[in-house]
């Protein structure tokens, strides 16, 4: 699949079959299971954030990868993704389409990381001092991949649903809600009259912007015996990325233990057994 001058400027339109020859391409080739499941994880979140159309233009994957860095995914998890894209596309013979993973290696991140039991103590010190908009935030982003601004994504309809769909960039992002805190939600917005619309509102009805997010999880900060400096929506987004990120390679670990175990009851089965020249 080559793209000339055209194509580029048209876009491309990639397909989930497109996918699926990939992957077939990687188990042909000795890819073990659990990297090729890994790859198709990757292309399958890569392609879900691809607008509807589903085409893909010489800078797409560098915008993605902009945007990432900017809402504060891990750089491991933006590496890891990119190498699977840009080899999806090296096999459609899309090279021009591939991005370098720039940003990465410009040192290692400052940004402090928040522990499990020191976001515990934000929710308590929320809860202590009745602040239940700010509990709400603490929650929403160290349980979720959501952004500051996609809080107005954050509707009643969308928590409902289970599901908050943005498009930064042109890309589709859509983030799930966990099962807890959608309910949490839903009796936040009723106990507050918010019928419709986003749940996160100032007083006067308006989108919470970053400096006013950012200033509500601070002031829970002495009482909660935390660093400022790690009370953000920054720091607790990379708790939930490192979260699922130890999730994720502990499934992987034991994907491959299990497929070793079956390989190794199956070969006690049956097995070309080698012939004794001895005898």
């Amino acid at each position: 699949m080559l793209a000339n001058d055209e194509l580029k400027t048209k876009g491309i339109r990639i397909t989930r079959e497109h996918i699926a020859d990939y992957l077939h391409i990687l188990s042909n080739h000795g890819y073990k299971e659990s990297t090729v499941k890994a790859y198709k994880r990757n292309l399958v979140k890569f392609y879900n954030m691809l607008p509807d159309e589903k085409k893909i233009y010489p800078d797409t994957l560098a915008r993605w990868q902009d945007r990432l860095m900017k809402e504060g995914y891990m750089p491991r998890t933006i590496n890891l993704i990119s190498s699977s894209v840009n080899g999806f596309f090296a096999s459609l013979k899309l090279w021009e389409f591939q991005a370098r993973p720039h940003g990465f290696e410009f040192g290692e991140d400052k940004q402090p990381e928040i522990t499990r039991v020191e976001y515990l103590r934000l929710l308590s010190a929320a809860r202590m001092m009745g602040k239940h908009q700010t509990y709400l935030l603490v929650k929403l982003f160290a349980t979720t991949d959501i952004t500051v601004q996609e809080l107005p994504h954050v509707t009643v309809d969308a928590v409902k649903a289970g599901q908050v769909y943005s498009y930064p960039s042109g890309l589709r992002h859509c983030q799930k809600i966990p099962k807890g805190i959608r309910a949490e939600l839903i009796s936040f917005a009723s106990q507050n009259n918010i019928s419709s619309g986003p749940i996160f509102i100032t007083r006067t009805g308006k989108n919470l912007n970053r400096t006013a997010v950012t200033g509500s999880i601070q002031k829970l900060s002495r009482a909660a015996r935390v660093d400022p400096e790690k009370c953000n929506p920054r720091c607790l987004r990379k708790l939930y990325q490192a979260t699922m990120e130890n999730i994720n390679d502990r499934l992987n670990l034991f994907a491959e233990r299990e497929h070793d175990r079956i390989l190794e009851q199956e070969q006690s089965l049956i097995q070309w057994e080698a012939p004794n020249i001895g005898k």
